[in-house]
């Protein structure tokens, strides 16, 4: 293990990856089973680990993929949902007109944000980039068709 995480109230574990000690995963303490510290150092400086965290979502968007700005049009109830609950640092509410807000940050893609965002139903005007939103209407869409 390198770093225990604290993020949006779930704690993590940052550790190297089993498969490929070069490599660092993120897994949900509450999920771990065993953990076995092994004698060998991680070759990876902290600080290359840290930069992925500063745009984590919520413990998402770790990864190596690229950094994206989402920009979320919502209700303002959902606004307050981000509001009481910091999920990254670079996240910003505006509020628009008509009661609508808009919850801005920059993260690394990952299907976990999708789907976490498309949970949110009804309460989403809309999101950018439009190809996280064709996401979202697609799991939208699935969901329907499971419906009988």
């Amino acid at each position: 293990p390198l770093l225990l995480n604290l993020t949006g109230g779930i704690f993590y574990l940052i550790a190297s990856d089993p498969e490929d000690k070069f490599k660092i995963k993120r897994f949900r303490v509450s999920r771990l089973k065993e953990v076995e510290i092994l004698p060998e150092k991680v070759k990876l400086k902290p600080p290359a680990i840290l930069k992925n965290l500063d745009f984590s979502f919520g413990g998402y968007g770790t990864g190596e993929e690229p950094l994206i700005e989402y920009k979320i049009k919502c209700s303002g109830e959902l606004a307050l949902f981000f509001k009481e609950r910091k999920f990254n640092k670079t996240q910003k509410i505006k509020e628009l007109s008509q009661g609508l807000c808009e919850v801005s940050f920059k993260s690394r893609s990952s299907r976990e944000i999708t789907r976490l965002l498309a949970g949110f139903g009804e309460e989403l005007q809309a999101v950018s980039p439009k190809e996280i939103q064709d996401q979202i209407q697609a799991i939208w869409r699935s969901g329907l068709k499971k419906i009988k």
